[in-house]
């Protein structure tokens, strides 16, 4: 989870709030079907929901950082925006 405030932090200050929207939007609707399909194996089920939906947010909202940095030195980067 603090990968994931991290992450949102970056976005949020280069002007980048929508891509943190969609990550948000995307690990929401990874929990709470998993929430509901491990819930048969009692607390723990549900407690590695959020595990797993944090996980997935901050792949995707790291995907959309990798391809917005620069890839090698001496490049500028875009804007963070332009990578939504």
């Amino acid at each position: 989870m603090a990968g994931f405030i991290t992450l949102g932090g970056v976005f949020e200050g280069s002007g980048g709030a929508l891509v943190l929207l969609r990550g948000t939007v995307l690990g929401t609707a990874v929990r709470l079907p998993l929430a509901y399909a491990l819930s048969g194996l009692g607390l723990p089920g549900v407690c590695l929901a959020p595990a797993l939906g944090t996980a997935v947010q901050c792949l995707a909202v790291g995907v959309v950082l990798r391809r917005a940095w620069p890839g090698r030195q001496g490049e500028t980067a875009g804007s963070l925006v332009r990578a939504a």
